[in-house]
């Protein structure tokens, strides 16, 4: 039985600890952002953010010394590019870099949590692959939330920009009535659209960026035929309501199969967790008769195989219940 200890409570205090630097340093780059736009749009200059010059200072610092280190790995510069990709699209106030420091401070305290816990190299390494991959696997979450959100909100967005089409106003007008009358995300991406174009940048231009932040084929598809409008004409009005009364189809279709699967992934769920709450309970109930699994050469070596097909067995059945 473990037993608390000082130094396991430090521990676990600085592994939260993170969480809440993280958040409160992305709260405040996100105040900062906002501030920014709307000292843009033409709001007065006293509301404009304030210059902190010594913190830009040491995150360009900071940035500068991560992007040499990655330089020199295997694809470096392709996985800071993808990772601010995803921080772009998930609308996270972070640089890849600062992003990369976090994650590295994340498998930092989950190695000190497993040596305080265990006292073994295995069980570092262990806790360091477990909790280092956190901020990997939020980013990853908030991601997925948001793009979820954006396409359930885009078929009234279009629906809405339709309306406003046809009582007179142009795109990037109706486009200003969908940032006004909706919630986020749509109308932080709306948004960016709009100051974009109001900066100078072509009208397709700033559309093909929309498309590039947010990757869904159902935004895709309403931004080709909008560029094809701009250059051939049309209706956009009946063109925009066209491509919702689509994007409502493939949702409902959507929904449709999500229902029909959901046994079986609750079922692939049941199956994947099974091991792991039988050996909890082997555990708890006769601790002598699982403890050489964890301490025998040839039972570490069975718990490695065991834990690897567990990970491709639950691939494997995820995977086959994945509809395009």
């Amino acid at each position: 039985m473990l037993s608390f200890s000082p130094s396991l409570g430090a521990s676990v205090c600085l592994f939260f600890a993170l969480f809440f630097l993280a958040w409160a340093w992305e709260r405040k780059r996100v105040e900062e952002a906002r501030l920014l736009e709307r000292s843009l749009e033409g709001a007065s200059p006293s509301e404009a953010p304030p210059q902190h010059k010594a913190t830009a200072s040491w995150r360009e610092e900071l940035g500068q010394m991560v992007r040499k280190i990655v330089d020199h790995l295997p694809q470096g510069e392709r996985i800071l590019k993808k990772l601010e990709d995803m921080l772009i699209q998930a609308d996270l106030a972070f640089r890849a870099e600062e992003y990369l420091v976090l994650t590295a401070a994340f498998f930092l305290a989950g190695g000190l949590l497993g040596y305080l816990l265990t006292g073994s190299p295995i069980g570092v390494i262990l806790m360091a692959l477990i909790l280092g991959p956190v901020p990997i696997y939020l980013l990853r979450f908030l991601l997925g939330q948001r793009l979820r959100r954006f396409q359930q909100q885009l078929p009234d967005a279009l629906t809405l920009m339709a309306n406003a089409v046809r009582a007179g106003f142009g795109l990037f007008q109706a486009m200003e009535v969908v940032r006004r009358e909706m919630s986020p995300p749509i109308t932080q991406e709306f948004a960016r659209v709009l100051l974009e174009h109001s900066l100078g940048m072509d009208a397709e231009v700033v559309l093909r960026r929309l498309g590039e932040r947010i990757p869904n084929p159902e935004l895709d598809l309403a931004i080709t035929a909008i560029i094809v409008q701009r250059r051939t004409g049309g209706n956009l009005g009946e063109i925009l309501d066209s491509i919702a009364d689509t994007i409502r189809e493939r949702m409902r279709l959507a929904d449709e199969v999500n229902i029909l699967t959901a046994q079986a992934r609750i079922s692939a769920l049941i199956l994947s967790l099974l091991p792991i709450g039988l050996g909890l309970v082997i555990y708890f109930i006769n601790p002598p008769y699982i403890v050489p699994l964890f301490t025998h050469p040839l039972g570490r070596a069975l718990l490695v195989a065991g834990v690897a097909g567990e990970v491709l067995g639950s691939l494997f059945m995820f995977r086959l219940m994945e509809v395009e």
